[in-house]
C-alpha cells in the first residue's frame, strides 16, 4: 500500500515555480558553498537562452522550487546550452540582485553535470514565438501559477512563457490546463527569453474560456491520441494518457488511471503498452512526452481534476475494458 501512495504522489504530482516549505535563503547558502546545490534541469530552450533548475527536497515530492538560470560567464553560459531535461547538475552561484518576480540563478560554476539517459528524442521547437510577438492578445493554457501570482506561466503550442503579472488577484481563480485569453505586452532583448505581462490599462486582461474542473467528479469519455509519459526522475512508470487538441492548437492530456485499485492502475498500463510497443515507429517526441496519433484510445470514466496546480486532469478507470484502441491508417 506505501509503494502505491508513492506511485499516487508522484501521478497527481504538481509542477510551480515556487511552493510552500522552500528557504531560498538556505538555497542560497548552498549555492555559494563549497559543494553547491543539486537538483534537475526541468527544461533547457536554447533559442530562447531558457534554463530552469528543479530543486527538490528529501523524502518529499511537494516541496520544490523550480528557478531560472542564467550566468555572467560565457564559458558557464556554454555549460548551460548543454543541459537537457531530466540531467542532473550541481552548480555553485547566487540569486541575481533583481527585482524580477521569479529569483534567478546566477551560475558561477557547473560542478557535476549527469546526463538522463532515460527515453527521450528530437524536439523541434518550430513554432515561432512572433506569433506571440505580433500581437497584443493570445488564446493561451495555462501551465502554472507562481510566487504568490505575482507570474502566470502560459503554454503556447508548444512553447512555454513566463507572464508578469502585477494584480494577483487574476489569477486566483485559474486552474493549470485552463484555456483563456490573455491581453499582454512583450519584451525581447537579445539573448534573453521573451518577457511577456499583462497588460494592466485594459478591461479582463484574463478572460476564461473553459476551465478544467468544470464536470470534475462526473462521467466522462474522451477519444484521441495515445500519449505516453516516459519513466523519469519525477515518475517511476511509463505512465499513458489520452490527448484532447482544440481548433487553436491547445492540447490537454488526460491521465488513464485508477488510484483505488493497484492491479487495475497496472493492467490499465499494461494494456497501453502494449498497444504503444506495436507501433514504436509512428512516435514522435513532443517536448516532455511521445505522442502516436496513429493510436487512437477511447477512454470512459470519472473525470478527476480538483487540485489547481494538478499536472494533468485525469480519466479515472473503473474497468480495463473501457480503454479501447484504434489503429488508424
Amino acid at each position: 500500500m506505501k509503494k502505491f501512495l508513492v506511485i499516487l504522489t508522484i501521478l497527481i504530482g504538481s509542477y510551480s515555480y515556487a511552493q510552500e516549505g522552500v528557504d531560498l535563503e538556505e538555497l542560497k547558502a548552498q549555492l555559494n558553498s563549497e559543494d553547491g546545490l543539486g537538483g534537475w534541469v526541468h527544461g533547457a530552450v536554447l533559442d530562447q537562452q531558457m534554463f530552469v533548475f528543479t530543486w527538490r527536497a528529501k523524502g518529499s515530492f511537494f516541496i520544490n522550487v523550480s528557478l531560472p538560470m542564467q550566468s555572467e560567464s560565457e564559458e558557464v553560459r556554454q555549460k548551460l546550452e548543454s543541459f537537457s531535461r531530466h540531467d542532473y547538475v550541481v552548480i555553485k552561484g547566487d540569486f541575481f540582485d533583481n527585482k524580477a518576480p521569479i529569483r534567478h540563478i546566477n551560475v558561477t560554476e557547473v560542478l557535476s553535470h549527469q546526463v538522463w539517459d532515460g527515453p527521450s528524442g528530437d524536439h523541434d521547437y518550430s513554432v515561432v514565438p512572433e506569433e506571440i510577438l505580433n500581437s497584443t492578445e493570445a488564446i493561451v493554457k495555462v501551465h502554472a501559477i507562481a510566487n504568490e501570482g505575482n507570474v502566470l506561466v502560459i503554454e503556447y503550442k508548444d512553447r512555454i512563457f513566463p507572464v508578469f503579472n502585477r494584480d494577483p488577484e487574476l489569477v486566483k481563480p485559474l486552474f493549470r490546463n485552463d484555456i483563456i485569453k490573455l491581453k499582454y505586452l512583450s519584451s525581447v532583448k537579445e539573448n534573453r527569453p521573451i518577457h511577456l505581462a499583462v497588460n494592466p490599462k485594459v478591461d479582463k486582461p484574463i478572460e476564461v474560456l473553459d476551465r478544467i474542473n468544470d464536470g470534475h467528479g462526473e462521467a466522462i469519455s474522451l477519444t484521441g491520441s495515445l500519449v505516453m509519459f516516459p519513466k523519469s526522475p519525477q515518475i517511476r512508470y511509463n505512465i499513458f494518457a489520452l490527448r484532447i487538441e482544440d481548433e487553436n492548437g491547445l492540447r490537454r492530456n488526460y491521465t488513464l488511471t485508477n488510484f483505488e485499485n493497484l492491479d487495475l492502475f497496472h493492467a490499465i498500463r499494461n494494456k497501453a503498452q502494449a498497444v504503444w510497443d506495436t507501433q514504436l515507429s509512428s512516435s514522435n517526441y513532443d517536448r516532455n512526452k511521445f505522442i502516436n496519433r496513429k493510436i487512437q484510445v477511447t477512454a470512459s470514466g470519472v473525470k478527476n481534476n480538483n487540485v489547481a496546480n494538478q499536472a494533468n486532469p485525469q480519466v479515472i478507470i473503473g474497468d480495463v475494458d473501457n480503454m479501447t484502441f484504434k489503429i488508424l491508417d
